[in-house]
């Protein structure tokens, strides 16, 4: 089975004539495989990478990962606007460059949780978030501590979020975020 997940995240930039390639090993705690011993016909995978390589499509990357190992990585170079910009411009991906992902994180939060239920990690969505997070006590509350993983995957936490705060878009909540980020 071929897995691809074009990236929305985190993605050296790599030349697509190097898609064929095994993926860099970062020390980031990924194993790779050869594409051959993980069950792929590695004339068929490259094929498929050239072929998005040479796509006009904005995918920015692909990552082909089997039995936990990486197979493969392809990494372009395309247009991305951060929330700070007003426009696009052409970022090369690669795995060390940040990339805004919004919404789409609650698929891939989802998707992650998911698996660390599967694999046991994970008791019950019904465990306080808090309980994750022992460095923030000073956050914990009766209200707060209400909060369970399955408030935050189906977004019915309780917890507003404000788009603007009404002077200006500059002050929504996730630009207050992303600065409170930024400072640390």
């Amino acid at each position: 089975m071929l897995l691809t997940l074009p990236l929305a995240f985190a993605a050296p930039a790599r030349a697509a004539e190097a898609s064929c390639v095994a993926p860099i090993v970062l020390g980031d705690g990924w194993k790779t495989a050869d594409p051959q011993a993980s069950g792929f016909n590695a004339a068929t995978l490259c094929a498929v990478l050239e072929r998005v390589a040479g796509d006009a499509s904005n995918i920015h990357g692909v990552v082909v990962e089997r039995h936990g190992r990486l197979v493969a990585e392809l990494y372009r170079r395309g247009k991305d606007k951060s929330i700070w910009g007003l426009v696009a411009r052409e970022v090369d991906f690669g795995p060390p460059v940040l990339h805004d992902m919004r919404s789409v994180s609650k698929s891939v939060v989802s998707l992650l949780v998911g698996i660390a239920r599967a694999q046991g990690k994970i008791d019950s969505l019904a465990t306080p978030v808090l309980d994750f997070y022992p460095q923030y006590a000073n956050l914990r509350s009766t209200q707060h501590d209400a909060i369970t993983l399955e408030h935050l995957l189906t977004m019915s936490s309780g917890l507003q979020w404000l788009r603007d705060h009404g002077t200006s878009p500059l002050f929504s909540d996730l630009e207050r975020l992303l600065l409170d980020y930024a400072r640390r």
